[in-house]
């Protein structure tokens, strides 16, 4: 897993046979969320969750 560039904040919450991600960038208070099948490798959900805030970050900044 590569160094994250960023300052996130990464909440994990097992709902039965899923796991839901939260993702909370720390300068943009942007947050993002995804589910994922639980026993999905912790490494994969961060990664996932990761690049999904920065896609979006990447939205906002390009609407501005």
């Amino acid at each position: 897993m590569r160094a994250f560039e960023r300052d996130v904040i990464f909440e994990m919450l097992s709902l039965g046979k899923t796991v839901k991600v939260n993702a909370v960038d720390v300068e943009t208070g942007m947050e993002i969320s995804l589910m994922a099948a639980d026993g999905t490798p912790t490494s994969t959900l961060y990664q996932v969750a990761y690049e999904k805030l920065l896609y979006r970050l990447g939205k906002i900044a390009k609407n501005n």
